[in-house]
């Protein structure tokens, strides 16, 4: 999440008035000084990151009429002004001290001390009539358009898909970008990685996996996240330039094998990508401890304290099934990740979900996913698929953005997600917008996901705040649930703690004789619904599980929350034994909003009055433990300079 500020400027004549204009401390700031500066690539908006540098990032400002102003690239500017001039004013530029060598077509290089000097250089040649060009040495990244020679290439449709075109995890634009994974370590938590593949074991980690045998799905999984590319062999891994690791889960929920595998090299497993998780049955599974305290420890200090990024197969129980029930794909520590195929259309495998993150390409619209297998003989396969492929797709495309930015932590690669997720198949009558303004859908999450527009958000990303978490309570109303009613009953909470959201927790206990025809939903403050469970064939006679939401994300949480419970179904009695609704998220920066209501207004101005006057803590606004007259001046000033969100 980016700090997000509007500031009004307040005086203390002002504060005689009446009431100010209502300040929303959402809204998007003001872009950066950006200066037009005489380019190679034109005459652009640019924003110069290190001006005093030999060479400098500068990001172009995107002034497209009758829209508002963005971010559209990066380019590199450096300390070299092209010149095009007569010969006497090349030798005084050479008199100068300044170095001057020749280029093509008449053209003159010369070079400066640094980026600004150089800007100022070409403003100033350009004013001169015996010169003809005059510009800054732009530069931008440049590819093959297509960069691979790998054999099976061309079969590789989910990295680049010449038959229905666009419909990709758009590697080529990342690739061109120059990143292919290099320096990052994908652990690859399944039941074993072939040693011997050509396309894999020149780039295995041993000193980062675990020993074991090998087996088709784990080493299929690993191609797609990371084969070696550009080696004429098969068809590349969209983090080709990556590493893996081999870890290793139970198939008989073992629950000291799993968390020893989340525990494992978490100084050298940069990502866990995990294609595996409880059967497709619909059933409410449960996590045990010693696998969830592991888990949350592998995202809290692995990594040096950046915390290890763990992606999910959603699972592929299709309408029978749901992200929400299986508590390793819906865990907040987690990026659960579904399917879409070639058609770009949800598989119809892919379990829909509040807690599904995003979607990615897999089998499921008539094309299979080609990558390795661990037979000598056939060492490829184009008859993979599932969640279980998208995932390390989208294990490549975290990869690559490690690569441009390693200080990505667990929490900036879930926010990058949210963020960079398109809407896909938006004739899906699901399709809404939460109150944050950020497009959600329960098939398909926050949308398919672009490596390219991924890599490009990383290289600039400024990292989260602190995370916080935040308990909004307990009731226990062990009240019967009406029996074939959808209109069931309804629970509020009334939340006054406000946190910017990021997962949402609702722990549900309910006893009945045939719990699967119960309907659960979440509904924020901001109206956004969260369907945490549906009716379905699930015959079990209690509930005690945690329903986790992604829908809410960068929504606040003061307000009213709703839960919905309703029987969908005859003949079947149950009771609500007791709910809790938890948070997970980010504080919010904002002293001078005294009355929580997150507008800043006069109002404010007048509770912290009431707080100084009643001695609360919260009117000390120079933070030095005591209240005094200086913290009127604290106040007013910020009150200026707004909130960060």
């Amino acid at each position: 999440m980016h700090p997000r500020r509007r500031a009004i400027c307040l005086t203390i004549a002002a504060l005689a008035g009446s009431a100010s204009a209502q300040v929303d401390l959402r809204a998007v700031p003001q872009p950066e000084q950006y200066d037009r500066i005489r380019s190679s690539l034109g005459v652009r908006s640019l924003h110069v990151e290190s001006p005093f540098a030999k060479s400098s990032p500068a990001r172009v400002l995107d002034l497209a009429p009758g829209k508002p102003a963005t971010e559209a690239e990066i380019v590199t500017l450096t300390s070299r002004v092209i010149v095009k001039a007569d010969n006497a004013t090349i030798a005084n530029l050479r008199a100068q001290g300044l170095a001057a060598t020749g280029a093509s077509a008449g053209y003159t290089i010369i070079d400066t001390p640094s980026v600004r000097a150089a800007t100022r250089l070409a403003n100033q040649l350009a004013a001169n009539d015996a010169v003809t060009h005059a510009t800054v040495e732009a530069r931008q990244t440049f590819g093959p358009r297509t960069p691979l020679n790998d054999e099976f290439l061309d079969l590789a449709w989910h990295l680049i898909n010449t038959l229905q075109v666009g419909n990709d995890i758009n590697a080529e634009a990342a690739w061109s970008l120059g990143y292919t994974g290099a320096g990052v370590n994908i652990g690859i938590i399944d039941q074993g990685v072939w040693f011997l593949h050509p396309d894999l074991s020149g780039q295995r980690n041993n000193d980062a996996g675990q020993f074991g045998t090998s087996s088709f799905h784990g080493t299929a999984v690993a191609g797609v996240a990371c084969a070696i590319g550009n080696n004429e062999e098969g068809a590349a891994g969209l983090a080709y330039g990556s590493t893996h690791s081999q870890l290793f889960y139970s198939p008989q929920g073992d629950p000291a094998v799993n968390a020893a595998a989340f525990e494992h090299r978490n100084d050298l497993n940069d990502i866990k990508n995990n294609s595996w998780g409880p059967s497709d049955t619909g059933n409410l599974w449960d996590i045990a401890q010693l696998e969830y305290d592991a888990l949350k420890d592998s995202v809290m200090t692995g990594r040096d304290g950046k915390g290890v990024i763990h992606t999910w197969a959603a699972g592929n129980g299709g309408t029978n099934d749901r992200v929400e029930y299986d508590p390793f794909a819906a865990s907040p520590y987690t990026i659960s990740i579904g399917s879409i195929g070639n058609n770009a259309l949800r598989s119809n495998y892919s379990e829909r979900g509040s807690s599904l993150f995003a979607v990615t390409y897999s089998d499921g619209n008539g094309r299979n996913i080609f990558t390795t297998t661990n037979s000598s003989s056939a060492p490829y396969t184009s008859n993979f698929g599932g969640t279980s492929s998208a995932c390390p797709l989208a294990s490549g495309a975290l990869a690559l953005c490690l690569e441009a930015n390693p200080n990505l932590t667990w929490r900036d690669a879930q926010h990058l997600v949210v963020d960079t997720a398109k809407p896909v198949d938006t004739e899906d009558n699901d399709w809404t917008t939460n109150g944050a303004g950020h497009d959600i859908n329960h098939n398909y999450g926050f949308g398919q996901l672009d490596a390219a527009l991924m890599v490009q958000a990383a290289k600039t990303w400024q990292p989260v705040a602190p995370l916080v978490e935040l308990d909004a309570g307990l009731m226990e109303p062990n009240a019967p649930i009406p029996d074939n009613d959808l209109a069931g009953i309804q629970f509020d909470f009334e939340v006054t703690n406000n946190i910017i959201i990021e997962h949402v927790a609702l722990d549900v206990v309910a006893t009945g004789t045939y719990i699967g025809d119960l309907v659960i939903t979440l509904t924020s403050p901001d109206g956004t619904e969260s369907l945490l469970h549906v009716n379905r064939n699930y015959s079990a006679d209690d509930m005690d599980h945690t329903f986790y939401s992604v829908r809410h994300w960068d929504e606040s949480t003061a307000g009213t929350w709703t839960v919905s419970i309703a029987d969908a179904a005859a003949q079947d009695t149950h009771t609500l034994n007791s709910l809790s609704l938890r948070f997970m998220g980010t504080d919010i920066d904002c002293p001078a909003d005294q009355d929580g209501d997150f507008l800043l207004t006069i109002l404010d101005l007048d509770a912290w009055i009431d707080n100084y006057t009643k001695g609360d803590i919260r009117a000390d606004m120079n933070n030095n433990g005591s209240l005094e007259p200086a913290d009127f001046t604290a106040w007013i000033a910020a009150f200026n300079e707004g909130c960060d969100l």
